[in-house]
């Protein structure tokens, strides 16, 4: 399992109490919800591409660390751990596709946090398309994250704050292609995790280091959702598999 990211030690979110309403409806209204927050939807869509996926990552590890203590988040961890190999290079990751089966009217924290998930593999989908509207997708997860921490306040300004420096450190500079609605992200640098700690001072040195760092602890024979090295060649990989 991930160790606890210090972006979201200062967060404060882990053992708080259980304080958010939830059920079948509210599960699909946020699931199905477009345009929940339109000025969230222009200050993420400020920072590029690969930004953006990262962004959604860390809102998803918002959740996800919410609920340590209250669920067996070993699947969920996993996920998350995938996507962020896959913002790096989608290879890296099987699908994390996931259907619906808790009944939301009574899996009051696995229901969100199956939620969570289900839109993860919405992020990690459009990522691997190049779809021009991920940062929706970012929002959809934000709005969710609001409604189940117990310090909104907080949350918002946090998330304020970590906007700001991903626009500073990784700016859109291109125009999308709105007829074909695709990006192609290749020429952008991955953002690695270690970005959104308060300590971490990024270059393109150190941030390779960091990928370096992140790779070494992936285990692909314990999470389903990691390609093995060979599954990774076949797949068209170019390079040593978790090496950068």
């Amino acid at each position: 399992m991930m160790n606890e990211p210090e972006y979201i030690s200062e967060l404060g979110v882990i053992g708080a109490p259980l304080q958010y309403k939830w059920s079948n409806d509210l599960a699909l209204d946020f699931y199905a919800a477009k345009d929940q927050n339109l000025k969230l939807y222009d200050a993420v869509d400020l920072s590029n591409y690969r930004a953006v996926m990262a962004l959604g990552i860390v809102v998803t590890e918002c959740i996800v660390w919410r609920f340590k203590g209250l669920a067996n988040l070993t699947d969920s961890m996993n996920r998350v751990e995938a996507a962020w190999a896959s913002s790096l290079d989608p290879t890296y990751a099987r699908s994390l596709r996931i259907e619906f089966t808790k009944d939301n009217d009574r899996e009051f924290v696995e229901g969100p946090l199956e939620l969570a998930m289900r839109v993860l593999n919405i992020l990690d989908t459009r990522f691997r398309k190049g779809l021009i509207y991920l940062p929706g997708t970012v929002v959809k997860q934000a709005v969710l994250a609001q409604h189940l921490l117990p310090d909104k306040k907080k949350f918002s300004g946090w998330l304020s704050d970590l906007l700001k420096h991903t626009t500073e450190a990784f700016p859109r500079t291109v125009n999308y292609d709105r007829k074909t609605e695709t990006y192609d992200a290749s020429l952008e640098k991955p953002v690695p995790p270690q970005f959104f700690s308060a300590n971490f001072k990024y270059s393109e040195p150190a941030a390779r280091d960091a990928w370096n760092q992140f790779l070494q602890t992936l285990r692909p024979a314990e999470n389903p959702y990691l390609r093995t090295p060979d599954e990774m060649k076949a797949a068209g990989f170019k390079g040593t598999p978790y090496v950068l």
